[in-house]
């Protein structure tokens, strides 16, 4: 005699109770196995954006560089010239866009303008784990001036340079240009740029 559905389960506790824990188990390997996917989009964008070639030169080739570097090297000697929530001005004052860099190793700690080569600039710091790091955004004209620099854009480069602590690390955005100093090397400094959201 066949027992209804309730009584199979009455007289047979275990074997419902091991249904119940099968189930567990797969939702939970499920669970795992979606954030093991999660993660491994993630590195697999962050590699991808990592290996975009480098051309690396020397500071003093370029007058660009250089003048940002003495910039940054007299900025933190001494306090930061700005606070985050300067941000709003500093963009109304330039006529170009100024982005904050997106990614999650990156605090904004302040924002303000500087002149590099006779034309405004805007400069971000911000706090990675315990370094500074400052952002420079100049305008297309100025980053695109020197053909050295022309060149290793045309190619799909960035382009880095070092010079004793610091290194630096530059690339055009769609209406200006970027530019990323640390007291790092140019491979920790390249790094932090792969984990930048350029949307």
């Amino acid at each position: 005699i066949a027992l209804p559905a309730d009584a199979a389960q009455t007289a047979h506790p275990l074997t419902w109770m091991r249904s119940i824990s099968s189930a567990s188990r797969v939702v939970a390997s499920l669970a795992i196995a979606a954030t093991l996917l999660a993660g491994f989009g993630w590195w697999r964008g962050a590699r991808d954006r990592s290996v975009v070639p480098m051309t690396v030169v020397s500071v003093p080739s370029l007058v660009l560089f250089s003048e940002v570097l003495d910039d940054y090297r007299r900025v933190t000697a001494t306090e930061l010239p700005g606070r985050s929530r300067d941000l709003a001005t500093v963009r109304a004052a330039l006529p170009f866009p100024v982005r904050a860099l997106v990614t999650p190793e990156l605090r904004l700690l302040a924002a303000w303008t500087t002149d590099l080569r006779g034309e405004p600039a805007a400069v971000l710091a911000y706090r990675w784990n315990n370094q500074l790091v400052l952002q420079y955004i100049v305008s297309e004209q100025l980053l695109f001036r020197p053909p050295e620099i022309r060149r290793a854009f045309a190619d799909g480069h960035r382009l880095a340079a070092q010079s004793g602590r610091q290194s630096m690390i530059a690339w055009p955005a769609p209406a200006s240009g970027e530019l990323l100093v640390a007291d790092v090397s140019v491979n920790a400094l390249a790094l932090l740029r792969a984990t930048i959201d350029d949307r």
